[in-house]
């Protein structure tokens, strides 16, 4: 007798029945169909924990080991999950308050849909029309859409996401640059608008700046674009000196030749054909004219202040001192250095004594005993503006350097004591008097101020 066919009891294991396993198995399902009593005494049992722990045992342990019978079982759930709305309802109803409560189903269930979206296309599709077509059909998830993408946290995962997807997938990359160019194409002007809020540009700034300071690779880069592009590029070159004007001036490149062919390429003070520079009313911003490197920071150094200008062209025309003319403090006045504006701290420094009366004989043939006899004949200010010098040559110096002393370079004669801007500004000038005058006449016209004002 064939006993793996026969029916064994577990209560009886050494007792076969004489019925086959199949037989018995349609009797108890014919018994379950007519037999109501029979039929919810096995639904009590079925109903206790234990019997569903070990169904569910069961199940797990044919599922992962008979791939015929687990595709059946997909096949009979999708099944039922089409045509039984209550069934259905109560499936992702529970599903969904596990996703809220239970990190690792949420985090598995999540990897799943990632490793199928991956690796089936045609799923990938349907989902993203399936999404699209809710999208734009449902206002409420549209909503709820929106606001999800707007959290800094979605966004900084969109970016990540975004960028190694970039840098991995040139397929990806192209797709989305040609996307970008067909979209500014149609609608460029609403892009550019959009883009010209103030709102917009003050975002798009800080992030550039933010950007800018943390990457450095990316700086360096960009800015060796741009040297390229603006040496190679006539056109880019042309665009960033007008942007510059106007950002500067308020005038563009057009303005500006204008302005060149009614000075016909001469400086408006001293006449030279030279590199022109627009020269500008600093607290008003007014547009003057174009001067060249000289004037324009001759005016620059003198604050364009005409009582100064005009203080420079009386200075100019004192008569020199020669070095052995310079008479020291008389012996009787030994401590008169000491009421000299800022000279004190220096004067009791031996180390900058000693070095500045070297670098006064090396440079203008006279020690430091003459040079606080002409500070002490200025008492102490700059022979020009009548201010002392307050610059310090080092953030941490203790005290503000020295005035300077002018000299003529061609014969060595000595003018005076200047602070650093009235020498730098008359050196500009060429120490010429007439030029000087003429930039008091090019302030006057332009900013039509009285010379002899108060």
């Amino acid at each position: 007798m064939d006993t793996e066919h026969f029916y064994s009891r577990e209560d009886r294991p050494t007792y076969f029945s004489p019925d086959c396993k199949d037989c018995h198995k349609a009797k108890q399902n014919q018994k379950y169909a007519n037999n109501p009593e029979f039929r919810e005494k096995i639904k009590a049992l079925r109903r206790t924990p234990e019997s569903r722990e070990r169904q569910y045992i069961l199940q797990r342990e044919r599922r992962a080991n008979d791939p015929e019978w687990r595709k059946k079982d997909n096949a009979r759930q999708r099944e039922r999950y089409r045509n039984d709305t209550k069934k259905r309802e109560q499936r992702n109803a529970s599903r969904r308050e596990r996703y809220r409560n239970d990190p690792e189903f949420k985090e598995n269930l999540l990897s799943q849909q990632r490793e199928k979206r991956a690796n089936d296309p045609e799923r990938r599709e349907r989902e993203n029309a399936r999404q699209r077509d809710r999208y734009h059909n449902d206002p409420e998830y549209r909503e709820n859409r929106l606001a999800k993408e707007k959290t800094p946290e979605s966004r900084e995962r969109k970016n990540l996401r975004s960028k190694e997807r970039w840098v991995t997938d040139q397929e990806y990359k192209a797709r989305k640059l040609t996307r970008q160019k067909v979209r500014y194409d149609n609608n460029r002007d609403e892009i550019l608008a959009r883009q010209r809020t103030p709102e917009k540009r003050e975002r798009m700034n800080l992030w550039k700046r933010k950007h800018w300071k943390e990457n450095r690779e990316s700086s360096e880069r960009q800015l060796a674009k741009q040297k390229y592009k603006y040496h190679n590029n006539r056109d880019y070159r042309r665009r960033v000196e007008n942007r510059e004007l106007v950002k500067r001036y308020g005038i563009t490149t057009a303005e500006r030749e204008r302005k060149k062919l009614d000075q016909e390429s001469l400086c408006a003070i001293c006449g030279q054909h030279k590199k022109l520079n627009v020269d500008h009313n600093h607290q008003t911003g007014r547009v003057r004219g174009l001067l060249c490197i000289g004037c324009n920071g001759g005016l620059g150094f003198f604050s364009e202040d005409i009582r100064i200008l005009v203080n420079a062209i009386e200075y100019l025309k004192r008569p020199r001192i020669a070095p052995q003319d310079v008479q020291p403090l008389p012996s009787e006045r030994p401590f008169a250095r000491f009421e000299i504006p800022h000279w004190e701290a220096q004067s009791r420094d031996k180390e900058f004594r000693k070095i500045k009366n070297q670098n006064l004989k090396r440079s203008y043939n006279i020690d430091i005993d003459q040079y606080e006899a002409l500070l002490e004949k200025g008492n102490g200010v700059c022979w020009i503006c009548f201010r002392p010098e307050t610059r310090k040559r080092r953030k941490k110096a203790p005290y503000p350097e020295a005035l300077y002393v002018d000299h003529h370079h061609s014969s060595g004669m000595i003018r005076g004591l200047l602070c650093r801007t009235c020498n730098t500004g008359i050196g500009y000038f060429d120490d010429d008097p007439e030029r000087v005058a003429k930039a008091i006449e090019y302030l006057v016209k332009w900013d039509d101020a009285d010379p002899l004002a108060a």
